[in-house]
């Protein structure tokens, strides 16, 4: 079984969407693509290919209309559609895929998807993480997971320590930056790095653009109300979502468009010619 996923960033669903299909497949091999010939030789696309069709394999939630939603508004990502496919033959029981589902897999589903209500976003936090290393309470207590959270701890402490040293370098990268650019709606960095706090909460630009960090492309993300809101000062036009390539092209009026988020704020292109195309066309809409 060879499963393909996104290259890229990560973040918790596909991960955990990968931790699932691994707990299915043990002996699969995950590959991380967004090359439309390997997503056609997979045997399963998790968070890529832009479908949505257990039948086939294929569980992403990036398509216009995403992949629906539970009763309670929650909606699916791919962590979610991987949970209500295979989760069952995992819990063994309606309850325990229930209870699963709403104290991990909703979470890492809101937040994906930008869901920011109370009811909806639960934070499964670090104590949650840790505690679930304890033995419950009709099993043994033993040491080696204690010792083994020890490492994963220390991990974490160093990742951290080097995340901070890096947002102190980024500060110089994009206060040059806002200099550079003000007085127009958008912001070009040289380089993808931490931007959100400085400019979200110091400044009036509605989009910054940056070089695509693993392809030949640039991205332009609608800026937050604030540092790690979900609200952005303003969205893509509504028209836009969820349209690719030439679709989008034709909609947006950018010759080489290449993607917009269904949510409307992300979007990309080809070049920065184009990223700074479809940021003017966005603010004057």
């Amino acid at each position: 079984m060879k499963i393909a996923v996104h290259n890229g960033k990560f973040h918790a669903d596909d991960v955990f969407a990968c931790a699932l299909a691994r707990m299915i497949y043990p002996s699969c091999s995950i590959i991380r693509t967004r090359d439309e010939f390997e997503l056609s030789t997979a045997d399963m696309r998790i968070d890529v290919g832009g479908k949505n069709n257990p039948a086939t394999n294929d569980f992403d939630h990036h398509m216009t209309g995403g992949a629906g939603e539970r009763s309670n508004g929650v909606p699916f990502a791919a962590c979610g559609l991987m949970w209500k496919h295979f989760g069952k033959k995992i819990a063994s029981n309606d309850f325990v895929w229930n209870y699963v589902d709403q104290k991990l897999i909703q979470t890492i589903d809101a937040l994906d998807c930008g869901v920011v209500s109370p009811e909806a976003r639960k934070i499964y936090s670090a104590a949650d993480v840790f505690d679930s290393f304890n033995s419950p309470w009709n099993e043994e207590e033993t040491d080696d997971k204690f010792f083994a959270i020890i490492d994963f701890a220390s991990q974490v402490i160093e990742n951290e320590i080097a995340k901070a040293k890096s947002i102190l370098a980024a500060e110089e990268i994009v206060c040059k930056a806002v200099n550079e650019y003000a007085g127009k709606k958008y912001l070009v960095l040289p380089v993808f790095c931490p931007w959100q706090k400085i400019v979200s909460e110091e400044t009036d630009f509605l989009y910054v653009i940056f070089p695509d960090k693993n392809n030949p492309s640039y991205r332009v993300r609608a800026v937050p109300l604030e540092d790690e809101s979900f609200e952005v000062k303003k969205k893509f036009p509504e028209k836009w979502a969820g349209h690719r390539n030439a679709e989008l092209a034709s909609i947006c009026g950018v010759s080489d468009a290449l993607f917009c988020h269904p949510a409307l704020f992300i979007a990309g292109a080809l070049t920065l010619e184009g990223a700074v195309a479809m940021a003017e066309k966005a603010a004057m809409a």
